[in-house]
């Protein structure tokens, strides 16, 4: 039994010792391309390294079986069931984007240095017990994560996509989207904000969390987006405008909307996000010095109209 648990250790430390490694050299190139690198990246390469193993032997199992003919109705059935429990924990909330953590983008010479030290690093431990690499890889990693906090973030940047330019704005530490339309201009609007302006925002300014995001325009692809958004980046708050039923137009288009708000606000209390609506009597401050408020003009969408939403 001791030596079950040693063997055990040891295969952990060596694990480790592989994922930190990859880490080390990676991390260069998340920091250039403003992706973020989850805190929980350890815990979760240890749980899921047992269910990634029985993935591939079940895979390669089933494809021998088809090419001999042989009856492999179990292996489907064991491939079904750890697929399942390795999506199950994939979907763990705890493993979310909130243990997600970026860094501001350097200067090429420093980026180009920390590659420098990597390699040089990994050429030093490389003959090194298991447990001495840990320690290196892990102290390497907290310096160097350390000296790319210290930089100076941005404070307002944008982001454009075809004629629709989305402001960002950071205010006491917290960030502050607007988006004019963009989102309902893509068709595919969730991917091109996760892919193209969270990057963005990373690299001007580490954060990966958002505090508020003020849709000026709403439409039905800007709600299915921000309903798939809340599953993958921690938002606190969607400021949408005030919505008016249309009576001119028939029931059937106005259920529609109301259908895909309904699933917005339900979904967004699991993931602890808050929808507010706001009409043109109201104004809203957030961090001192963010107001919104509703335009006087009236515009339509379909079967709604509502007053454009404008950030100051």
């Amino acid at each position: 039994m001791l030596n079950k648990l040693q063997n055990g250790y040891k295969g952990a430390i060596k694990l480790l010792c592989i994922h930190f490694s990859l880490t080390t050299l990676s991390l260069p190139i998340l920091v250039f391309w403003g992706l973020p690198i989850s805190l929980l990246s350890p815990i979760s390469s240890l749980l899921i390294a047992p269910f990634i193993s029985a993935y591939l032997v079940l895979t390669s199992l089933i494809f021998f079986s088809e090419l001999l003919y042989l009856p492999n109705t179990l292996l489907y059935w064991l491939l079904e069931s750890t697929s399942q429990k390795l999506l199950t924990i994939l979907a763990y909330k705890p493993f979310g984007a909130h243990w997600m953590i970026g860094f501001v983008r350097p200067a090429w010479p420093i980026l180009i240095v920390i590659i420098l030290l990597s390699y040089f690093l990994l050429f030093l431990i490389r003959n090194m017990p298991n447990q001495h690499k840990l320690f290196y890889l892990c102290g390497y990693l907290l310096l160097i994560g350390i000296a790319l906090k210290l930089q100076t973030p941005a404070t307002k940047f944008s982001c454009t996509y075809r004629s629709r330019t989305v402001q960002i704005l950071q205010n006491n530490n917290k960030m502050h989207i607007f988006d004019p339309g963009a989102l309902a201009m893509h068709a595919s609007g969730h991917r091109w904000f996760s892919f193209t302006v969270m990057p963005t925002i990373i690299q001007h300014t580490g954060k990966t969390k958002i505090e508020s995001i003020v849709i000026a325009h709403p439409r039905m692809r800007t709600i299915n987006a921000l309903k798939e958004l809340i599953e993958r980046i921690p938002i606190k708050t969607i400021y949408l405008s005030y919505w008016h039923k249309n009576e001119n137009k028939t029931k059937d288009q106005d259920g529609r909307i109301i259908n895909l708000m309904y699933q917005l606000k339900h979904k967004a209390q699991y993931y602890d996000c808050t929808v507010k609506f706001i009409n043109e009597k109201q104004s809203i401050t957030i961090n001192d010095n963010v107001i919104i408020n509703a335009e006087k003009k009236q515009s339509s969408y379909q079967n709604i109209t509502y007053r454009a939403l404008n950030i100051v």
